[in-house]
């Protein structure tokens, strides 16, 4: 257990988790100029694509063999 503090309210460590993403998410989208992501938007398209088709490939290869469909 951790000797600094005892913390065990679940409702609320999701609420502040929730309000520092949104607050992060929305500086970043806030600071970024266009022309930056002009710049990534091919190759972060590109990563996406690949990533989704590979882990669906997999799944459906796992889902193949383990489950006989």
């Amino acid at each position: 257990m951790n000797r600094f503090f005892y913390f065990d309210n679940v409702k609320l460590t999701i609420l502040v988790e929730m309000i520092a993403l949104v607050l992060i998410l929305f500086d970043g989208g806030i600071n970024t100029k266009w022309k930056d992501m002009k710049r990534v938007i091919v190759p972060a398209g590109s990563l996406v694509t690949l990533g989704v088709g590979s882990y669906y490939r997999y799944y459906g290869d796992f889902c193949k063999i383990h489950f006989r469909l």
